[in-house]
């Protein structure tokens, strides 16, 4: 009488298989959510460089760094109404932190200003992944890895 089944064995390179098939594509799906991370995090200092450029072309001023707050809006302070975003975004994996940093420059010998934006990067293998001296928090290591300037300026 043959007695049917699976080996010990059998079922030992069958569960090595699924174990390998599941690294692989937990390694991708990590991958993937950090360069979406990255993405939101490049989109969002674009809108608030427009913001900016906006805030400058009617005021003749970027805004101090006092005026800039993650998370809350960005207004003209003579004007309370006139409202240039309703919500300066947040880093989407640290809301509370301190990972989106913005710097303004100002001389007033030559009416010279400028400001810088900067993010932190999570893939390190992005094409815009570079290091600055600017601060992003302990969720970055310390470091910038990703910054956009006004027109007149550089990060």
């Amino acid at each position: 009488m043959k007695k049917s089944g699976f080996t010990l064995m059998e079922i030992l390179v069958v569960i090595a298989m699924i174990g390998i098939l599941a690294t692989i594509i937990m390694g991708t799906y990590l991958t993937s959510l950090k360069r979406g991370r990255d993405n939101r995090r490049k989109q969002d200092l674009e809108q608030v460089g427009r913001a900016l450029e906006l805030y400058y072309a009617q005021n003749n001023t970027y805004p101090t760094m006092e005026e800039v707050i993650w998370g809350s809006p960005l207004y003209n302070p003579a004007d309370n109404t006139r409202f240039y975003m309703k919500q300066l975004p947040v880093d989407p994996s640290d809301p509370d932190g301190d990972t989106y940093n913005y710097y303004y420059n100002s001389s007033e010998l030559d009416s010279y200003q400028s400001y810088q934006l900067y993010s932190c990067l999570e893939n390190e293998r992005d094409s815009s992944y570079q290091e600055y001296v600017a601060d992003c928090g302990i969720g970055c290591g310390n470091k910038c890895y990703y910054g956009i300037a006004s027109p007149n300026s550089t990060p």
